[in-house]
């Protein structure tokens, strides 16, 4: 469903400048999804959600401040607007604004597992690791997945042998991304 090489992309309409976007999302083409979504935001159809995919097209591309600022644009309406302009932020090193967003993103949903997980990452990443398990075992308690980030406090604290057991209990729930660090743990 591409556009007819002789129709300007200014003369789409919204529903095919969305629809556009989302089939070049879907095959990877984020730029070009951006460019379209770009369009679309411009409109008066335009709506949170319009905001929402403009940031992920942009985010796939890495430019994460301008993502940041179109999340912005789903706020207070999509919650997940929350978590991902925090992982904006957090990606051009504003570690402060991605922070304030994780913790937004708890005050509508105290069991987000993403903002959980991102903030205690984030403070394991700033060396604030008795803060970092606290979060990282609330995500776990919600999602046994989660036991993969939680075993970093772990490795961090020397305790490879309790690492490990989170790893496996982490593999046992589905996180395919824990059996290649159980086993580089192992190894």
């Amino acid at each position: 469903m591409l556009p007819p090489s002789d129709r300007r992309i200014e003369d789409l309409s919204f529903a095919e400048l969305e629809r556009l976007a989302e089939l070049m999302y879907e095959e990877g083409n984020f730029q070009a999804a951006a460019t379209y979504m770009q369009h679309a935001v411009k409109l008066p159809q335009a709506d949170s959600s319009t905001h929402f995919n403009l940031g992920q097209a942009l985010f796939g591309v890495e430019q994460y401040e301008a993502a940041a600022y179109a999340f912005s644009g789903a706020i207070p309406k999509i919650a997940d607007a929350y978590v991902n302009r925090g992982l904006s932020w957090e990606m051009i090193g504003d570690t402060g604004a991605a922070r304030r967003d994780y913790r937004s993103a708890l005050s509508i949903n105290i069991r987000d597992v993403d903002a959980l997980v991102n903030i205690g990452t984030l403070d394991l990443m700033e060396e604030r690791v008795c803060s970092a398990e606290i979060f990282l075992r609330w995500a776990a308690l919600i999602d046994p997945r989660c036991n993969w980030q939680l075993s970093d406090v772990f490795i961090h604290y020397g305790d490879l042998d309790q690492a490990a057991k989170l790893l496996e209990i982490a593999v046992a729930a589905g996180e395919e991304r824990a059996a290649t660090s159980l086993t580089e743990l192992r190894a």
